[in-house]
């Protein structure tokens, strides 16, 4: 082998054993059955993980509620009254947002997340 062989070779191992990428993340919540999907790509662009996200969800009315970028965290907190959204740097944090979200202010006591998701960094 010449040194530009055992280059390429040291550079395509190199990127094999590489840390994990960064991710995005995306939720997709329905109002009606409660459903939440959930989705994390560092792969695809932010549209294709929206779209697969929302693949992943089997009720008709699904909607993306939230979208994440790598080390954000998203929740959604729902009752039968309302659901909220939150976001936040941790998953408590996402978790409280949502529920004051949902509560419109601690009005709405029976409010409870019901999905998560943090994107990795």
């Amino acid at each position: 082998m010449d040194g530009k062989q055992l280059i390429g070779i040291a550079i395509v191992l190199s990127c094999l054993t590489a840390t994990a990428a960064a991710e995005d993340g995306a939720l997709a919540y329905s109002p009606s059955t409660d459903e939440v999907s959930s989705g994390s790509s560092g792969f695809f662009t932010l549209r294709e993980l929206q779209m697969k996200t929302l693949e992943n969800c089997k009720a008709d009315d699904c909607r993306i509620v939230a979208t994440m970028r790598a080390g954000q965290c998203a929740a959604v907190a729902s009752s039968d009254k309302s659901f909220g959204v939150g976001k936040g740097a941790s998953q408590a944090e996402a978790d409280a947002a949502a529920m004051e979200n949902c509560s419109n202010g601690g009005a709405d006591k029976n409010c409870r997340v019901v999905g998560q998701q943090c994107a990795k960094e």
